[in-house]
């Protein structure tokens, strides 16, 4: 979201180029409810301010969100039945497959895209490593 935000040309702190303060408070609140951190938050709505910069941020939220999904993949793995194991192996399976072909660099895309499809990573991840943690809560 912030990626893309800055892909159009705006950012998250600039309220006079088009989002509203309720619009950015919005924003954060959802990247917060995935488990973005803050200095990810911080990055990518301004803070960085080359291709170079973003793409480290987004980089290190990646791995970090990774790290995330496959602790709690593997929680929710060792308390399931034998069945609910198979069942979250094949959504797992699906996820990926659909997070690959959604944050995908088009063939002809440029370096705003490449911050657009490492943002979509960032989040994709993020998004399903909360699911999981509820699951394991649940």
């Amino acid at each position: 979201m912030f990626f893309w935000l800055l892909f159009t040309g705006l950012s998250t702190s600039a309220c006079a180029e088009g989002i509203s303060p309720a619009d950015a408070e919005d924003i954060q609140a959802s990247s917060e409810a995935i488990g973005l951190r803050q200095p990810y938050i911080d990055c990518v709505g301004g803070g960085a301010m080359t291709t170079a910069a973003i793409l480290q941020c987004a980089h290190k939220e990646f791995a970090y969100q990774d790290d995330r999904l496959n602790r709690n993949y593997k929680m929710a793995m060792s308390r399931l039945s034998q069945d609910g194991k198979t069942k979250l192996r094949t959504e797992e399976r699906q996820w990926l497959g659909e997070m690959r072909r959604r944050c995908a660099f088009p063939e002809d895309g440029g370096t705003a895209h490449q911050i657009v499809a490492a943002d979509c990573d960032v989040e994709e991840t993020a998004k399903r490593a909360t699911y999981l943690d509820r699951l394991v809560q649940d």
